[in-house]
């Protein structure tokens, strides 16, 4: 579900295992489950999001498809 050093916390990690097996699981089938169309995709099919206290160079090449808390989600379609 992720890639090495895509998220803050698998940059000084040596296992990547999850730290909360269930929380683990349970995020994976939600994702399963939108992506199945079981629920509302509210990021209306956003491909990356990152958190408000950070501006990634990147942000500017993609379409801002919302913010939901303090996430703002982008799709590659721009």
């Amino acid at each position: 579900m992720f890639k090495h050093k895509q998220f803050f916390w698998t940059l000084n990690r040596c296992s990547f295992a999850p730290l909360e097996p269930v929380a683990w699981k349970k995020t994976g089938q939600i994702a399963t489950a939108v992506i199945q169309g079981v629920y509302h995709d509210f990021t209306q099919g956003a491909t990356h999001l990152h958190t408000t206290e950070v501006r990634p160079i990147w942000s500017k090449s993609f379409e801002r498809m919302g913010r939901f808390s303090n996430h703002i989600f982008y799709t590659s379609a721009k």
